[in-house]
């Protein structure tokens, strides 16, 4: 009886922080950044566009600091979101290492052992819980979500109360009916912190929509000017109309989602469970359709990049990097680099760079800003440089008088005013820079 009551909380738990991770990663993987990998392909069709990681306003901002909860930087939030899923981790690691010894509970133990054995297990497993509380709060603070706050911090009071509780248990019986409240109150919890994450994705995925569709406008102008140029644009129409149907699917599970979180059955208005059988029924539901959405986001990312392949044979700033390509380039404006080899920076430029391959060596003067997706951010002056050499990054500068040069394979993208000069196998090549379209904003998600 007693090992079947463990085991359907342990599950629970483990299901709970399994779904939180997942929920999380779901719209980071749709926004994280597809890099060259030095074998032809594409980088970032945001970036490509000229859609980059900035807005055009000048001050540099994404769109984690447009959050009301901005009391913080970007990088103090989303360093505060790495610390928590960290100490996530460890407390996982600690509530399995803690299994291991409840497990071996036997007739032959005395009273003592079985104590600090029962104890430690029932307080492994409410650090865990509360870790978990802690990572989701965390994360609507990192991500600028609206989902309040309030329910979480009750709930980790409630739990703080039932590990001094379970801290002064004076026998195993004592510690065992305070894991039975302890599995009441984390099916409640469980529940709870769902709804948050979900609602946080909802909001996450709707903002990725709202990029998706300016980008959209911005391939549209893309293609009526080459049209007008008498340009054959077959193909990109079709890309745009794959894009197009791709981004009204998510759109149409997005709102589902959304109608079914504004009414949240089995919630009351303050978030907290009232009927867990229906709370669980509207969890299943908006995660499948938040499951659904992201596909076709990442469908729409599919042809996108499609769509931008084919247009760079169209498009002045954008080049393709073969092996023992060299490339130098001065200019204002946005420089961008995917792929392996070795890229130099000079510059009054904010630049930001992506090591995907994990084995970048980065120098560059002063301490870099650390932003979301594994990027790194550097304010260089005047006469400052950056260099990166790897297997698989990006880098992605803006600002004045750029000097951009490059000794790699990968993909080059260069918007605003200056020119170029690409040495190869195929001889030299000059041109300039692709001049950004006007009146879109640059809020595209690194």
């Amino acid at each position: 009886m007693w090992w079947s009551m463990h085991m359907n909380g342990r599950t629970a738990m483990i299901m709970v922080v399994a779904a939180v991770l997942v929920l999380v990663g779901a719209g980071m993987a749709v926004a994280s950044p597809p890099v060259d990998r030095g074998k032809g392909g594409s980088m970032s069709p945001a970036w490509a566009m000229g859609n980059t990681p900035w807005n055009t306003t000048g001050n540099w901002s994404t769109p984690w600091d447009e959050s009301p909860k901005a009391r913080f930087s970007l990088s103090q939030r989303y360093g505060a979101l790495l610390s928590a899923r960290e100490n996530m981790s460890n407390a996982m690691a600690a509530y399995e290492r803690s299994l291991g010894r409840y497990r071996t509970l036997g007739a032959g133990m005395g009273h003592a052992q079985r104590l600090d054995v029962e104890r430690d297990y029932a307080l492994s497993r409410v650090q865990l819980m509360m870790s978990t509380a802690q990572f989701v709060r965390a994360y609507g603070m990192a991500w600028g979500t609206q989902y309040d706050t309030q329910r979480i911090e009750q709930r980790l009071q409630e739990m703080e109360q039932l590990r001094e509780q379970i801290r002064s248990a004076s026998s195993p019986d004592e510690v065992r009916a305070l894991r039975e409240e302890m599995n009441r109150l984390w099916q409640r919890t469980g529940l709870e912190l769902q709804l948050c994450v979900q609602s946080g994705a909802v909001e996450r995925l709707e903002d990725m929509l709202e990029r998706a569709e300016n980008t959209s406008t911005i391939l549209q102008q893309e293609i009526e000017q080459l049209s007008a140029q008498e340009v054959d644009t077959h193909r990109l129409n079709l890309q745009l109309e794959q894009y197009g149907a791709s981004l009204e699917q998510a759109s149409a599970h997005l709102q589902r989602a959304r109608e079914m979180i504004e009414a949240h059955e089995g919630f009351d208005d303050n978030g907290e469970v009232v009927n867990s059988a229906l709370a669980a029924s509207t969890l299943r539901s908006v995660r499948t359709e938040l499951t659904l959405a992201t596909e076709q986001l990442k469908a729409s990312t599919r042809a996108l990049r499609e769509a931008f392949l084919e247009l760079r044979h169209h498009r002045a700033g954008m080049l393709t990097l073969q092996q023992d390509d060299t490339l130098h380039a001065e200019g204002n404006g946005t420089a961008a680099f995917s792929g392996r080899g070795t890229v130099r920076v000079v510059g009054d430029v904010l630049v930001r760079v992506v090591d995907v391959a994990k084995d970048a060596n980065i120098s560059a003067p002063g301490e870099p800003v650390v932003l979301p997706y594994d990027m790194v951010q550097y304010h260089l002056r005047e006469d400052d440089a950056l260099e990166v050499n790897g297997t698989s990054f990006t880098v992605c500068a803006r600002g004045e008088g750029i000097v951009l040069d490059v000794d790699g394979v990968g993909s080059v993208v260069l918007t605003g005013n200056g020119t170029y000069t690409l040495v190869g196998a195929n001889g030299t090549v000059s041109g300039e820079w692709h001049a950004p379209l006007t009146g879109m904003p640059w809020r595209e998600t690194p």
